[in-house]
């Protein structure tokens, strides 16, 4: 007999336009002390906004160079994702690849811890937080996990108007609701559907408060 409650979902801390581009800067910085596995971690996750376990599960075969695309399975829910790659994704994988990652590992996924047995990594945090740290964003406190980046990207993606389905698509969601909790972020598109309070007798202590 008792109504159906609405699933609510809480606001996530979303990064500042400010911090963004502070963020991205120091991706491109050469002249920092990050590694390059922090670079490539951190700039897979800002452009593309896979989650931290399909990251660390991908594989030489999940990147295909020529048609420029990454192609996985994800963890979360095992269905088949395709995404395109952009110059500067593919140059830090390669960049790692490359100049980097231990040549004698055995290890089948890409990114490889730097001491020996050099196995796969278990979790990408530190790498992003070394990047927040060398870009003086974030120091103090507050959310600095893989799944901002990807908050980041589909709030991003809906200030510039951006359908829903291909936001959905991007992000590999299997259901257009994943979408909901991002719009709460949208803010220069939340405004604009705010109504004026000009008529309405408020006195000025509560906009003192």
């Amino acid at each position: 007999m008792l109504p159906s409650i609405p699933k609510s979902y809480p606001n996530y801390p979303y990064l500042t336009r400010s911090e963004s581009e502070r963020f991205r800067i120091w991706l491109e910085e050469e002249n920092s002390q990050l590694t390059l596995l922090d670079k490539a971690i951190a700039t897979i996750a800002y452009y593309t906004g896979l989650r931290g376990t399909d990251i660390l599960a991908l594989r030489p075969e999940n990147i295909d160079w020529e048609k420029e695309t990454i192609h996985l399975v994800q963890s979360k829910t095992g269905i088949e994702h395709s995404l395109p790659m952009s110059a500067i994704v593919g140059n830090s994988i390669w960049d790692y690849l490359v100049h980097e990652r231990p040549g004698c590992s055995t290890e089948k996924m890409i990114f490889v811890n730097g001491n020996r047995p050099y196995n796969k990594i278990s979790s990408i945090w530190d790498h992003l937080k070394n990047v927040f740290n060398e870009a003086g964003v974030r120091k103090e406190g507050g959310r600095t996990g893989v799944r901002i980046f990807r908050h980041h990207l589909a709030t991003a993606l809906l200030g510039g108007r951006i359908p829903s389905p291909v936001i959905s698509s991007i992000l590999g969601h299997t259901s257009p609701e994943s979408i909901h909790p991002y719009v709460d972020a949208d803010l220069e598109h939340l405004r604009e559907c705010s109504l004026s309070i000009e008529n309405y007798p408020v006195a000025k202590e509560v906009f003192d408060l």
